[in-house]
């Protein structure tokens, strides 16, 4: 067997001055592509930068078959027996039991990415150690007179990233490289009453304490942090939290780039399940991707995104495929400073989009369908103000938590998009009872939300123009035409069954560049 060369995060021939990449890999990456993230990416990074790897919690093949939703159905089983008043040793020897599982789970890929058979007992026993000291905090919190439901669930989920980052530790030593399991989880103490600015400036000044003692040795990043005021996974944080840990990780080192690693090459231009032609994208902003975001594309998590446009930093965001490093992937790049949403579109930085002479192909740069919407008109009787016809609303459904998309008002009518989902259809016809009351309803299901991100030509009215030039001429109806504040993209509502003519002429005509170079430059 080839003994690999070592490597780690010294400072080559430049000391300090050798720039921080931070990498994050997703779960089922890890599953599938651990080695080669290992030796064909990680130790070539490491030829030319130092390097931080943030890690999700590893999956087989899929987010429903992953370690997060094995230990979500771990924290139901474990909740439901302490509601229901069983014998403790009875709770810990089933969750020991589940636990241990995982841990062959882990112990199964690692057989499959580690050679050396001394790191992989090295590694039985960490992953067996961290359980345990699970399962021995579980048993403290059971005893407590002060139960923090919050707590356990945190302790509960905080494993998959845990064994994800030592599985990783155990594949870059096997491939030659010096690394140190950084867990998160602790990272600061719960002080705070809400996840701000504050808590965030609190939590990246411990990442950035706790990564210094690494080292020349890479860490390896529990893409889980805490303690959070509410849980992680149902707060204000929720699902994609290793994003936001990954973007808070490069903020802390002052890194010069943050790489999200997926298996797609980059941002495309639409959902290729629903857009067969759709690209990559090579170039965008801070502010379309957050808009992509926003309208359901899920690309990179909001909170992450608003973090790198607060920081202020010249931190460049990349988006890369694991099974294809050498491609470019996307290039987010910060938005043009006092950027007018209606003014024409001029970025610079690593890589400039082109300004097309006039409103056509590639003058967009993405299209999205937000699926399962209800459209709302409500006209009212006689001569209501318009502020208090929409204040009457607002109050409505904010009284049955109803999510509303988009909303528009003129004298005496309101028109809704509302996002519902199954749970909420009770309360939904409750509302619409205590709407009724103040005017005509007119209810229109099975709706879908439009949206065309980042106008590269022309200004907005102008696109506009010719969305709506496009959708008339196949003859599809549409409503609720808005732009969103601080975002330039369009959206408009239409009915589902015309979703797929809709956004394959769209995607066609304004997304794709009307020659075969491309709307974009290519980077140097």
């Amino acid at each position: 067997m080839t003994i690999p060369q070592r490597l780690s995060n010294r400072h080559l021939d430049a000391g300090s001055a050798v720039p921080w990449v931070v990498q994050k890999y997703g779960g089922t990456s890890i599953g599938k592509y651990a080695s080669k993230i290992a030796n064909d990416i990680i130790r070539i990074s490491l030829q030319r930068n130092r390097v931080a790897v943030v890690c999700s919690a590893c999956s087989a093949a899929s987010k429903a078959e992953g370690t997060t939703t094995q230990l979500l159905q771990l924290y139901t089983t474990f909740n439901e027996a302490r509601i229901a008043c069983h014998d403790r040793s009875i709770i810990l020897g089933a969750t020991n039991k589940r636990l241990g599982a995982l841990v062959e789970d882990h112990l199964v890929a690692a057989s499959r990415f580690i050679r050396n058979p001394a790191i992989r007992r090295s590694l039985a026993d960490r992953l067996r150690f961290e359980t345990q000291k699970t399962l021995a905090s579980l048993a403290d919190a059971l005893a407590t007179n002060h139960y923090s439901d919050v707590r356990v669930k945190d302790q509960i989920i905080s494993v998959g990233e845990k064994l994800g980052c030592l599985l990783m530790c155990g594949v870059l030593e096997d491939a030659g490289v010096d690394t140190e399991y950084v867990d998160l989880s602790s990272a600061v103490a719960q002080t705070a009453s809400q996840v701000d600015d504050k808590f965030f400036a609190k939590l990246t000044a411990a990442i950035a304490a706790r990564l210094v003692k690494c080292g020349d040795r890479v860490p390896v990043i529990t893409g889980f942090f805490g303690q959070t005021p509410t849980s992680l996974l149902d707060g204000e944080v929720g699902r994609g939290y290793t994003d936001l840990c990954a973007t808070l990780c490069a903020i802390s080192l002052g890194a010069d780039e943050l790489q999200i690693w997926k298996e797609v090459d980059g941002i495309l231009t639409a959902d290729p399940f629903k857009v067969p032609g759709a690209q990559p994208i090579e170039c965008m902003t801070l502010g379309d991707v957050a808009a992509l975001t926003l309208n359901g594309a899920e690309v990179v998590h909001a909170a992450a995104i608003q973090q790198l446009i607060k920081s202020r930093l010249p931190i460049l965001l990349r988006i890369k495929n694991v099974t294809d490093p050498d491609h470019l992937g996307t290039v987010i790049i910060p938005d043009v400073e006092g950027d007018d949403s209606d003014s024409d579109y001029h970025p610079s930085g690593t890589c400039t989009p082109c300004r097309d002479e006039h409103v056509g192909g590639g003058c967009c740069a993405a299209i999205t369908v937000k699926d399962h919407i209800c459209a709302l008109s409500l006209q009212c009787d006689g001569h209501a103000s318009p502020i208090r016809l929409l204040n009457s609303v607002l109050g409505v459904l904010d009284k049955h938590s109803i999510n509303i998309s988009s909303i528009s008002t003129s004298a005496g009518e309101v028109n809704m998009a509302l996002c519902l989902n199954e749970s909420q259809l009770a309360s939904f016809g409750r509302a619409k009872e205590q709407l009724s009351v103040h005017g005509q309803l007119t209810v229109l299901q099975d709706s879908a939300i439009i949206t065309l991100i980042g106008t590269r030509a022309g200004s907005m009215s102008q696109v506009t123009s010719q969305m709506l030039s496009i959708l008339s001429e196949e003859n599809i109806h549409f409503k609720m035409i808005s732009q969103q504040p601080g975002h330039r993209c369009i959206s408009c509502v239409i009915q589902s069954l015309d979703i797929p003519r809709a956004i394959n002429t769209l995607h066609a005509r304004l997304c794709l560049p009307s020659d075969p170079a491309g709307h974009l430059t290519r980077l140097s």
